[in-house]
This record gives structure tokens, C-alpha cells and sequence, in this order.
């Protein structure tokens, strides 16, 4: 089945007529190196709380401080 075909005629568990009981998740990722930082998996507790100072000190630096609400979640 081509991608039009599908758009024309959806299936029921894409209907939003009724309740087909069915969810549908999805979620996106983004994670990479930071250029002179030890990936954060990998490193040990003071690494990365020197790696979230940074980034909060950046935030702060290029976000109005009104607009930063920063969670440490490590």
C-alpha cells in the first residue's frame, strides 16, 4: 500500500470518531558529546555535575532569565 492510499483511506484505529481503545507513542531522542566533556553515561558524578553547571551557566547566558526553568535531573 502506497503512503496516498493510506491517507485516503485510513484504518479504523486512526479514526477519531470512536474509541478503538488503541494509543499510539512515540518519542524523540537527543543526546551527543559535548566537545571536551566525557559522554555523560560514562562519566563519574563529579564530571557530570561539572557538565550541568556549564550548561546551566549557558543557558543562563543566552536565555532570558525569565524564560529558563532548569531541572538537575542527575
Amino acid at each position: 500500500m502506497i503512503i496516498d492510499e493510506m491517507v485516503k483511506n485510513p484504518s479504523s484505529w486512526l479514526s477519531t470518531e470512536k474509541d478503538t481503545g488503541i494509543v499510539i507513542s512515540s518519542r524523540v531522542r537527543l543526546a551527543r558529546n559535548i566537545k571536551g566533556a566525557i559522554f555523560p553515561e560514562w562519566a563519574g558524578e563529579k564530571e557530570r555535575s561539572a557538565l550541568c553547571e556549564s550548561m546551566k551557566k549557558t543557558f543562563m547566558e543566552i536565555l532570558p532569565a525569565d524564560k529558563i526553568l532548569f531541572f538537575n535531573m542527575g
